[in-house]
């Protein structure tokens, strides 16, 4: 019957011909068609999973101001502008109805923890070579002398120094007071400096000598909870005379104190808190990666778990690992300062005693984190070198009584997460709250370009597969009926020489069923084999760096890549994770070419039965 089949398609050869050339083209747009709108949902559920929206708040200055500091040097002013803020807007400003925040707004201060346990440098390195540092000292002027200029000093006491000091001579200049005071030979002065700073013909050929300058005084920039600076008695002089009885003077008392602070500072660390770690520029970005251990989970965030992360510089001074208990004593709390500007504002509170801790834990390393090689460390959006983090959670003590610093919002401290897509939605919301003192970046990674580029290729498919559906379907109706419907004198004939129904469908369907199995294998084998081509032609979109654009962050190795380069090794087989995957799931071609399959035979099907249901005589009298 097969044969029989056959041998009577191929006497049309014309139109067999054209129902095969014709169903191979109506399936490959079908193939085509279903196998990009699988690739669209695949690589649509990848990039929820693995891409990440946030937005970052700073506050606008309202003016800028001109401030001149002296140069003892040049003898002129320096001028330069200063960004004037305003009063500090409160992150309630960014709740807006109708956004639906995955994690923030928060406008995050950082701690300072301070422990005599902790190591932060190398003692026996990292002050040798004549580098800078600080010190608290008692000096005598060889000779009276005006130091506009560099004047040498014998240090008759250290108070204080991170780093060893030779007693002895140095060179002192207050080389950014216009009208120093004069110093006099007879007399013993008391100093906070920052020694070895070149300043003196820093950009000649001939530079000066390695001189001291003033730095921190006995001062205060403790904050109430509306951030308005605390009244303080203290004097903020960075030099004064000693005499006798002087340290049981009130500003002998805050020098001491002082002593006692830069002391403890040596021992202190930045400790930040965050209610998701994507929200740290260093993770988003993946300047940053977990190296040993965990990241935060939701239940730490929830339960506010006394958990952290350190660095791996800080671990390795300190000889830690993940597990490990970690001592934090929660002494100062800075708002709208980056832990890069680490260098405190002032240890000392408004009476003028260092700050107490209102916090005491002890936390549980629970990961160890890194910086890429390369990344810009000195960036306010990096993190410092001793940084602890820490779950927002998990600080329960009141900082009403220890904000040393309270400074506007600022993109590396006031940070939000929203759904991915929702960048264009949250800004019409935000435009209706008239807010022109603050301005949002986005970030998405690319997120939205690659978003426009699936939605096309996903519309495309759409229309690829309702046409090709609608094109399989009536080729197969119109040639069914030219092989099948009307073939009823053949059909009749067969009858009459005494075949049985099932032999006549055999003799009738097997051919349009053999061509139909052709063409759809063809045509699938196409659609499959193109899809990738084809996505990557109506992609069309050119991959480069958008790192610090508007509503895009720039394409970035994904954590497997980031994790492989920090331990030196080559990252094999790794999709980057901006571009679309256009690997083609082999089932979507072969289920378009079983669809036309089973298609074919179901419409052959029911016109055969339609032509057995009659008798033999009435289909030779009936018209084709």
């Amino acid at each position: 019957m097969i044969k029989n089949s056959m041998r009577q398609m191929l006497r049309t050869p014309i139109k067999s011909f054209l129902f095969f050339l014709l169903l191979s083209a109506a399936v490959f747009l079908l193939a085509l068609g279903g196998c990009l709108g699988a690739m669209t949902v695949e690589n649509q559920k990848r990039f929820d999973r693995i891409f990440v929206t946030i937005g970052t708040v700073q506050q606008k200055p309202q003016y800028t101001q001109e401030e001149k500091i002296w140069d003892a040097e040049d003898q002129d002013y320096t001028a330069y502008n200063r960004p004037v803020y305003g009063d500090r807007i409160d992150e309630s400003a960014l709740d807006i109805e109708g956004v639906n925040y995955i994690s923030g707004p928060e406008n995050r201060p950082y701690y300072i923890s301070v422990h005599d346990s902790y190591m932060l440098y190398d003692r026996e390195t990292a002050g040798t070579g004549g580098g800078s540092s600080w010190a608290i000292v008692e000096v005598q002027p060889l000779e009276d002398c005006i130091p506009n200029e560099p004047v040498k000093l014998k240090i008759i006491r250290t108070l204080y120094s991170y780093f060893p000091v030779n007693s002895g001579e140095i060179y002192f200049c207050d080389h950014n007071n216009e009208n120093p005071e004069k110093l006099f030979a007879d007399k013993t002065y008391i100093m906070s400096l920052q020694l070895n700073c070149l300043r003196h013909g820093m950009f000649t050929d001939s530079p000066g000598p390695y001189e001291s300058i003033p730095c921190i005084a006995p001062d205060s920039s403790q904050k109430d909870e509306n951030g308005d600076k605390i009244p303080c008695d203290l004097s903020g002089k960075y030099i004064e005379e000693v005499t006798e009885g002087f340290y049981e003077t009130e500003a002998g008392k805050a020098w001491l104190e002082l002593v006692k602070a830069y002391k403890l500072a040596d021992y202190s660390i930045p400790v930040t808190p965050v209610s998701d770690i994507s929200l740290l520029m260093s993770f988003y970005n993946k300047d940053a990666y977990i190296k040993e251990g965990r990241s935060f989970e939701e239940t730490d965030y929830e339960e506010g778990k006394k958990v952290c992360l350190v660095s791996g510089y800080f671990a390795k001074n300190n000889k830690l690992e993940a597990g490990d208990k970690l001592p934090l004593s929660l002494i100062m709390v800075c708002f709208g300062r980056s832990t890069q500007q680490y260098l405190p504002p002032a240890f000392l509170n408004a009476q003028g005693k260092f700050y107490e801790a209102f916090e005491e834990e002890e936390y549980e390393i629970i990961g160890i984190y890194d910086l890429v090689p390369g990344t810009d460390r000195y960036s306010d959006y990096t993190l410092q070198n001793n940084e602890v983090l820490i779950p927002y959670t998990a600080v329960g003590g009141t900082i009403k009584d220890n904000i040393a610093y309270y400074g506007p919002m600022k993109g590396y401290n006031t940070s939000f997460r929203i759904p991915n897509g929702s960048i264009e939605r949250y800004k019409e919301l935000w435009e209706k709250q008239e807010n022109g003192e603050l301005d949002i970046q986005f970030y998405d990674r690319g997120y939205t370009q690659l978003k426009k580029s699936l939605d096309s290729i996903r519309k495309i498919a759409v229309i690829l597969v309702v046409s090709g559906s609608v094109t399989v379907l009536l080729i197969l109706i119109f040639f069914c009926h030219l092989f099948i419907t009307g073939q009823n004198v053949r059909t009749a004939i067969e009858r009459s020489l005494g075949m049985g129904r099932w032999q006549c469908m055999v003799s009738m369907m097997s051919a349009v069923l053999i061509l139909a199995a052709a063409g759809g294998f063809v045509g699938s084998a196409a659609g499959g084999s193109l899809t990738g081509k084809v996505a990557e032609r109506m992609e069309g979109t050119p991959q480069y760096n958008r790192e610090f654009s508007d509503g895009a962050i720039g394409a970035e190795e994904d954590e497997k890549a980031v994790n492989a380069a920090a331990n030196g090794k080559e990252a094999e087989n790794n999709v980057d994770e901006t571009e679309i995957n256009t690997s083609v799931n082999v089932g979507i071609p072969m289920a378009a070419g079983g669809i036309v399959f089973i298609s074919a035979g179901m419409i052959a099907y029911i016109m055969m039965w339609g032509n057995l249901k009659k008798e033999p005589l009435e289909l030779l009298t009936q018209k084709n």
